[in-house]
């Protein structure tokens, strides 16, 4: 029996199971009703932009929230959503961004990356649209009324995952570099389903029930006999030196927890600096809908960004 903290995250569990009996449906028509019900914060100013995120000309658009308080050479946080790179939206994490913007304050900035689709679009495209968007907005940080010193990183799910594989893009290619970057609920590997985290909560798995019929077929686009390059799933990395200072977010009752907390030890191990919280009774992305237990991680989160932008209280 599960034994949920907050009132109403026993929704957000039985949302994630993958029956349809009338319980669930009503469980997911609450969280429903409590995204619908969620107000913009005043003097939050949301705009679209289209940019170029290859060298042929190819646009995507991305969303800006500016905070009313942001002030000049405000930071900077390109946020990453997740559906496990085939779904999603800049839509899924309007109450996210709005979270971390009000708080810090900081501009936040999520990227509609391209989704895959089986056929064209695979890895490493998803990534290099962020890769793009990230070298964007280093280059327009003044112009957007931002810091281009001090921009950090963050993303849910498989935008966790993104934003993993393009901070070691960057640590190895020379790109621009985060000051920060929060995981939230990050698949990390392709063998997650050894984890004993996944058998403990097998009905709350994220996708299909192996990797082989989800991750690899649908992001890398299927087998070649090799590895899977660490920019896809970091856990394949076997130094992750260097890297910029981390925090690792995972949920007790995610079949990814156990993925997420491996990789944390390992970014300590290999001296980068890691807050590690797994937040309790609570399943993946749990994060998604204004509630007290996402009001917590966001509090957390925001305090993070500002230690790392040497914002008050931490200059």
């Amino acid at each position: 029996m599960i034994c949920n903290p907050c009132p109403g995250f026993e929704s957000v569990m039985l949302a994630a199971r993958k029956e349809n009996t009338p319980e669930i449906q009503a469980a997911k028509a609450e969280l429903n009703r409590l995204a619908d019900n969620f107000e913009i914060p005043e003097g939050m100013k949301i705009e679209d932009r289209m940019i170029p995120v290859d060298k042929e000309g190819t646009e995507r658009k991305i969303r800006i929230f500016t905070p009313a308080d942001a002030g000049e050479k405000a930071p900077i946080i390109m946020s990453l959503h997740g559906g496990g790179w085939r779904q999603g939206d800049l839509e899924l994490d309007t109450f996210r961004c709005c979270a971390l913007a009000e708080r810090i304050p900081a501009i936040v900035i999520t990227v509609d990356y391209r989704l895959v689709d089986g056929k064209g679009i695979v890895y490493p495209i998803p990534l290099m649209d962020c890769y793009h968007a990230f070298c964007w907005i280093f280059e327009h940080a003044a112009e957007l009324g931002g810091d281009p010193e001090r921009i950090g990183l963050t993303g849910n799910s498989a935008g966790g995952n993104l934003a993993e594989g393009l901070s070691l893009y960057c640590r190895d290619q020379g790109g621009p570099r985060s000051v920060f970057t929060a995981l939230v609920c990050p698949p990390l590997s392709v063998d997650f389903t050894k984890t004993v985290g996944y058998h403990q909560w097998y009905d709350y798995k994220v996708g299909k029930a192996t990797p082989q019929l989800f991750a690899e077929p649908g992001y890398l686009g299927g087998y070649n006999g090799y590895m899977a390059p660490y920019y896809a799933f970091p856990m394949n990395c076997q130094d992750l030196a260097g890297l910029e200072p981390h925090m690792v977010v995972v949920a007790e009752y995610d079949a990814l927890r156990d993925d997420g907390l491996r990789y944390a030890n390992r970014l300590l191990e290999h001296g980068v600096q890691c807050e590690i919280y797994c937040a309790a009774r609570v399943g993946h992305c749990y994060n998604r809908f204004p509630h007290p237990y996402s009001d917590l991680l966001h509090d957390m989160m925001a305090a993070a960004f500002q230690r790392e932008f040497h914002m008050k209280p931490y200059r």
